[in-house]
């Protein structure tokens, strides 16, 4: 009997860890970007790639596990400045 309640309870806890899951990612899933140079990551480093980060890169940024979700830049854009003002073709950023 109580190795049965035991398993039971198991059973309701991966149940719901399963169902919580699917949830999160159904709302992820949902969220989009209003720029259409943006799209929407679950996890992106808390200092995302800058132009100025082509003249000036930051050290410290890749060296946590912290990790924000929101829009980013596409591949191949970056923010134009730490304000995050808007994406913007790598190629367009000026390098000094």
């Amino acid at each position: 009997m109580k190795r049965n309640t035991i398993l039971g309870v198991f059973a309701l806890i991966v149940l719901f860890s399963i169902l919580d899951k699917c949830e999160a990612e159904d709302l992820f899933e949902e969220l989009s970007c209003k720029n259409p140079d943006e799209v929407f990551s679950q996890c992106f480093p808390i200092c995302p790639l800058t132009c100025d980060d082509y003249v000036n890169p930051k050290p410290m940024c890749g060296l946590t596990d912290t990790c924000l979700f929101g829009c980013v830049c596409r591949r191949g854009y970056a923010f134009q400045n730490e304000i995050h003002s808007r994406c913007i073709p790598i190629s367009d950023c000026k390098s000094g």
